[in-house]
Parts: structure tokens; C-alpha cells; sequence
């Protein structure tokens, strides 16, 4: 209900787990912005919108270093506990958006990627390091590669999403003739939205 104050908690496997709970700063209010990773998958009652008050029992207002130490705090600790206020009730609509949008999150401040599902007519273009989020396919496409389902593999040389260079995946299934199917994992200096799905073109595939 709007105007209610409900306390939550959820609690990492280790401290590389996603939380899931992304902040911002209007008006003097701590507001969430979106909510996936452990808070949603524990079905927290939490919605973008939603004004925080406490983090691990401390007032938002006493963070001398901000925005930037609670958004340090929920991806650094292990244990996250809130206190937030329902500010306004979320539209059948507004939900049915928020279970759709795919977005892979990068370190630095509000950076996001939004990786868009393309699918590639031109078989000249299958070369090319367009890396998508992709909706699964009945089936796997056959492949000539060496590769196996469940081979994990070090992305490089993307031109396209040069930032995803180095990041640790698992590949799903084959693709297009030379393209795989492939889960983000981790990265060894950024932190990405696991679980996410891409398509890459073998070339930018290399073994641990």
C-alpha cells in the first residue's frame, strides 16, 4: 500500500552476486530505479519508484559519501537490509515493462547497455562482432565448430561492445554457420548482469 514502510533483506552466495537493487537520486530521496538480480528472484515486495529510508540500518542522510557509498554498500556486502516506503502503486503495464527489458549493467556511474535482440538477414554480415540479446530458439543450428555446450570462453576483439572485451562466458548452443549462443558469466574487472544471452561470431571466442 503507498505510504507503508516495509523492511527486506536478501542475502548474497558470495560477494560477485548480483543484488539487484539500483538507486537514485531525486529531490533529496534515495528512490529505486529498478529492481532484478536477488531482489527480484526472492519476490521482494520493492518497484522502481519506491523511496528508501534505511540501508543495513543506517539513514540514507548519514552516508557522508552519498549515492556512491550505498551503491558501493549493495554490491560490496554480502548481507543487504532496507527499509523503504510504497510511493506510488505500479500499472499492469509498468510491470509487464519492467519483466521485458533486458539491460546489461557495466561499472560506472548509471552506465548501462541495453543490448537489443537483431536478427541478421545478410549472411555477409555473419562476420561481423554485432553482438544481441537473443529470445531461444527451438533447437540448435548445426555447427562445424570444435566448440561443446558448456565450454566457457574469454570474449575479444568486439568492436561493436568493446567493453565486453575479457568477459568470462558459457556457450549455450550453436548458432548461425561461425555464431554461437553464448551466457555472460563475470568479468574480471566490470561487473555485468549475469545469465544475460548473446550471439558472437566464433572469432571473438577464446579459450581460458
Amino acid at each position: 500500500m503507498v505510504g507503508d514502510v516495509v523492511q527486506a533483506e536478501v542475502k548474497k552466495a558470495d560477494v560477485k552476486q548480483e543484488a539487484g537493487l539500483k538507486i537514485e537520486e531525486k529531490k533529496g530521496m534515495i528512490l529505486v530505479r529498478k529492481v532484478d538480480g536477488l531482489f527480484k528472484r526472492r519476490n521482494i515486495p520493492i518497484q522502481p519508484g519506491d523511496r528508501i529510508h534505511t540501508i543495513n540500518g543506517k539513514d540514507v542522510e548519514d552516508y557522508r559519501g552519498g549515492i556512491n557509498e550505498m551503491k558501493a554498500l549493495i554490491k560490496n556486502e554480502i548481507k543487504i537490509w532496507i527499509k523503504f516506503e510504497r510511493m506510488e502503486e505500479m500499472s499492469d503495464e509498468s510491470e509487464e515493462e519492467e519483466e521485458q527489458e533486458e539491460l546489461l549493467m557495466l561499472e560506472g556511474p548509471e552506465e548501462l547497455l541495453q543490448l537489443e535482440y537483431q536478427q541478421e538477414e545478410d549472411d555477409d554480415e555473419e562476420d561481423e562482432d554485432e553482438e544481441e540479446v537473443l529470445h531461444l530458439t527451438n533447437g540448435p543450428t548445426e555447427s562445424e565448430s570444435d566448440y561443446e555446450a558448456g565450454m566457457e570462453m574469454r570474449l575479444f576483439k568486439l568492436k561493436s561492445k568493446p567493453k565486453l572485451n575479457g568477459t568470462i562466458v558459457e556457450l549455450v548452443k550453436p548458432g548461425k554457420p561461425g555464431r554461437w549462443e553464448v551466457k555472460l558469466l563475470r568479468h574480471p574487472m566490470r561487473q555485468v548482469q549475469a545469465g544475460t544471452l548473446m550471439s558472437v561470431a566464433e572469432v571473438n571466442l577464446k579459450e581460458l
